[in-house]
């Protein structure tokens, strides 16, 4: 009841607000694309950790380093990141490299 009230009380957007709010993301979007480097992971040291564990739980080898000898446990990074990957990329395009332009492309934060 409290929503109703108070979408009935909000200002309505008008339609140019959309149009400027479509063009800012559309414009974001074409930006952060020339960022973009298929086929390359690595760059960061953090994006390989997370592409080499991601690939280790889609594995069912759990949270590990498996580029090291004795693939040991992941201690130092967040899982969650990881585990969206896992979910998402490794199951549906294990083909590696091929599938490094779909991990690109779901947003994570990188060091500059």
């Amino acid at each position: 009841m409290l929503l109703i009230n108070m979408l009935k009380n909000s200002e309505t957007i008008i339609p140019k607000d959309f149009i400027i709010a479509f063009f800012l993301a559309l414009s974001s979007l074409a930006l952060s694309y020339q960022y973009i480097v298929p086929e390359v992971c690595g760059v960061y040291h953090d994006d390989a950790i997370y592409v080499s564990t991601a690939k280790a739980i889609a594995q069912g080898d759990g949270y590990r380093l498996i580029n090291l000898p004795n693939s040991p446990k992941q201690t130092k990074y967040p899982i969650l990141y990881p585990l969206l990957l896992a979910a998402t990329i490794w199951k549906f395009w294990p083909q590696f490299p091929q599938n490094i332009l779909y991990m690109q492309v779901i947003p994570h934060q990188r060091k500059q």
